[in-house]
């Protein structure tokens, strides 16, 4: 699944999105086409989120535009409404939402409630997919967005064949989803390796790995054999009344994936994961909610 990027290792082939594969074709989209201007950034309290908004305030930085505020919610909390009134009270144009879990949820909800329209604040979210709006009522979410790699709406013969697949293996009312999508490819581009390999030598599979593309349901992905992240296409999509999202933009082609923003040195991203993790004790912040404008 897409996390935050800042790493590298060659005991890991990385099949979920780095940031600039999900989070900065998001913002650049919301700069461009919403011609939003002011931004406020919303998390869970643990590391992914923490790294992304490091990433899109540089960003915001570079395209000139303003972020009102950041906040984080404390992670699995569903206590949301001081957070909402700080989006009400800092009336951005976009909410970029990295809020995972149950939070996200909660979250949603309490927008609806404090009466913020999607047509006035659009929320883009990075963590909320086909799989949760099936099992939430998804009234409260209708006009938001959402970035991934991959959405079972993508108008493409290799994704319905891989949806029927699913449906017909796990349940008609089942839906698949950019994790779903994304842990089907790493055992596709695992399993070819092997095949080319003709061993399960974790070496020479590894090797063969970094050679090894898929026309996939999303598009043709491949591994980059620099980083041994994968190229994959991205998506931006907006939720519409049936719990599927309607695609707004896609990037046409296979994304390069960059661990590693160039806003900052890779020494600079480190230090920025090794405090957070100092800090903490760990990777997530059980201290106090941090909140307010930045």
């Amino acid at each position: 699944m897409a996390y935050e990027g800042l790493e590298t290792s060659p005991q890991v082939i990385y099949t979920g999105a780095a940031p600039n594969q999900q989070i900065t074709p998001a913002v650049q989209w919301c700069h461009a086409t919403l011609e939003a201007r002011r931004f406020f950034l919303i998390g869970s309290d643990y590391i992914w989120p923490h790294c992304v908004n490091a990433i899109i305030s540089d960003q915001l930085a570079g395209l000139g535009a303003e972020k009102v505020g950041e906040a984080y919610i404390p992670f699995g909390s569903t206590d949301v409404d001081q957070f909402v009134s700080q989006i009400r009270d800092a009336k951005p144009d976009v909410v970029l939402c990295s809020v995972v879990g149950d939070s996200v949820l909660a979250f949603f909800d309490a927008l609806k409630d404090a009466g913020i329209d999607p047509e006035e604040i659009p929320v883009v979210t990075f963590a909320l997919a086909e799989d949760e709006l099936r099992s939430i009522d998804h009234a409260d979410l209708v006009g938001h967005y959402a970035a991934w790699n991959y959405f079972q709406s993508i108008d493409r013969p290799e994704n319905r064949q891989f949806v029927a697949g699913f449906k017909a293996r796990y349940g008609q009312d089942r839906v698949t989803s950019d994790v779903i999508a994304a842990a089907s490819n790493s055992v596709r581009l695992w399993a070819n390796a092997v095949r080319e390999s003709g061993t399960t030598d974790v070496r020479q599979v590894r090797n063969a790995m970094r050679r090894q593309s898929l026309d996939a349901p999303e598009g043709i992905i491949a591994v980059d054999p620099e980083t041994q992240h994968t190229w994959r296409p991205v998506y931006l999509a907006k939720v519409r009344a049936d719990g599927q999202f309607d695609i707004v933009w896609s990037s046409k082609t296979a994304v390069r994936p960059v661990p590693y923003p160039i806003t900052r040195s890779r020494s600079a991203w480190t230090v920025l994961v090794e405090d957070l993790h100092r800090q903490w004790g760990g990777w997530a912040n059980t201290g106090p909610a941090e909140g307010g404008q930045q």
